[in-house]
């Protein structure tokens, strides 16, 4: 993104950041938020 203007590329990651709190706060995706990170956290351990 080099090529794009700062205010731009700052708005983006600022609706990005807006769109993933949304999400976060509602109820019926907690658990696969839980889900994910779980997995997540196993991968990085090499666990199965």
């Amino acid at each position: 993104m080099e090529d794009w203007p700062e205010w731009l590329v700052k708005g983006l990651y600022k609706r990005f950041d807006e769109l993933s709190l949304s999400v976060e706060q509602q109820e019926h995706i907690a658990p696969l938020i839980e889900k994910s990170s779980k997995l997540l956290t196993d991968l990085k351990s090499g666990d199965d």
